[in-house]
């Protein structure tokens, strides 16, 4: 769980990556929308092989999710309603294997993109080398701003 990672200091405790890079996109999107029960991190469908982030959007809002949200069950994937009342937004940030150094998606995850948007999510990909630009320019909220508004 990503909202666990963060140590004393507020630094992003990590074992990869991946997991340090979600670990700030987590923190960045907690102090952009005022807490974590906007958000949610974990598995799309049983056999996923990285977490990702899940957002809500009611009428063009950010609104919590509750509690006992899940994408699947042990019998089936569940297909999110997307209309224009309510949309649940995805954050896929891929691993470093799965993209060139100049964002293009790799197949693994291409095959992702495709299969959340079948399940009613709104993908966003998060390339880590352009996050970490604007990282680094102390820009990181802006950017983030700007891809969610994008949905």
């Amino acid at each position: 769980n990503l909202k666990n990672k963060t140590n004393l200091e507020d630094n992003i405790d990590s074992k990869s990556f991946n997991d340090t890079t979600k670990g700030f996109i987590h923190r960045d999107l907690t102090n952009m929308l005022s807490g974590e029960e906007y958000i949610w991190t974990g598995h799309p469908y049983p056999h996923s092989t990285s977490s990702v982030i899940i957002l809500k959007k009611v009428y063009g809002e950010f609104h919590p999710i509750s509690e006992g949200f899940k994408t699947f069950t042990r019998d089936h994937i569940i297909k999110q309603r997307n209309d224009k009342r309510e949309k649940f937004i995805v954050l896929v940030i891929p691993k470093k294997e799965h993209t060139d150094f100049d964002g293009n998606m790799l197949g693994p995850l291409e095959t992702q993109m495709k299969d959340l948007k079948s399940l009613g999510y709104e993908p966003i990909f998060i390339h880590w080398a352009e996050y970490y630009r604007h990282l680094k320019r102390k820009r990181n909220l802006s950017y983030m701003r700007k891809l969610l508004k994008s949905k």
